[in-house]
């Protein structure tokens, strides 16, 4: 938050996100939730279901540098959390997307592909490796290979 401006880091359906929609929500702190209600609670006429979101009309979208970006870079995986990894390629080539530790051992190939089209591409991680165990708590590193992209790296934080 900075003056009036607040960010958010948003989970769903990505292609939705767009400048100029709008995207409507119910914020929880601690245990509970926040929403705007057309009367006071503890007032007479006050009903849970009368509630509305808040409505926000979304400004801009960030995107990271080099045309990846990674969303969500600190998952539990006990709670069934995950990492995006969306990146955009100008043309049809081969691509591999790998998770390494910080040893340099793979953990996880995500994709390993001879040809992949150009366009927006999106791939999730979710803290399990190769065997389908997951990982131990830490720092992971994923890196991507692919036409225009060669060794872009981005950091994920497992925490249990």
């Amino acid at each position: 938050i900075s003056g009036k401006t607040w960010e958010f880091l948003l989970p769903g359906n990505d292609s939705e996100l767009k400048k100029d929609k709008y995207i409507s929500m119910v914020f929880k702190i601690g245990d509970y939730y926040c929403y705007r209600a057309p009367v006071e609670p503890y007032k007479n006429g006050f009903s849970p279901e009368k509630a509305e979101t808040f409505m926000v009309k979304i400004d801009t979208i960030k995107e990271q540098d080099n045309n990846v970006t990674i969303l969500n870079n600190v998952i539990n995986p006990y709670h069934d959390e995950i990492t995006k990894f969306v990146y955009k390629i100008k043309k049809s080539g081969p691509v591999s997307i790998v998770v390494y530790d910080l040893s340099g051992n793979v953990v996880k190939s995500l994709v390993i592909s001879d040809a992949q089209a150009a366009g927006e591409h999106i791939v999730e991680w979710d803290g399990r490796n190769n065997n389908g165990k997951i990982v131990a708590r830490g720092v992971y590193l994923i890196r991507i290979r692919a036409p225009g992209l060669f060794n872009q790296i981005r950091k994920v934080l497992v925490v249990k």
